[in-house]
């Protein structure tokens, strides 16, 4: 099987549009009574420690829309191959965090073989 430019192309776009709606709050101090990303209507993926203006010891936390799938690392057992696959789950994934971007989940890799299998008369020679 030859992959393309094109294909290269559609993973690359996939990928940076999902998780280009993903940012980083400011710093939350500790004595804030709500904090993280849930009040925001967001999953969080990530934090850090920070220090705000105060010297008040808190953490950022890195918000992304609901449903992209589980954070980094808990995404669960790799699905069995359907056959139809362009890619395998781990190659995939690697692409991706390789290029920088989190963990995606197994929706997002069942997402992304579908979309490219509807694409395949363009992409495969």
């Amino acid at each position: 099987m030859k992959i393309t430019l094109g294909f290269l192309f559609i993973l690359g776009v996939a990928i940076c549009s999902t998780w280009a709606s993903c940012w980083w709050t400011g710093c939350q101090p500790r004595d804030w009574a709500v904090r993280g990303c849930s009040h925001y209507d967001q999953d969080e993926r990530e934090n850090q420690e920070c220090r705000d203006d105060r010297g008040v010891e808190g953490n950022k936390y890195l918000c992304c829309p609901k449903g992209l799938g589980p954070p980094p690392g808990e995404e669960g057992p790799t699905p069995p191959p359907t056959g139809e696959e362009f890619v395998s789950y781990e190659q995939f994934r690697d692409a991706v965090t390789k290029n920088g971007h989190p963990t995606p989940s197994h929706e997002q890799y069942r997402n992304f073989n579908s979309y490219a299998r509807s694409k395949e008369r363009f992409l495969i020679r």
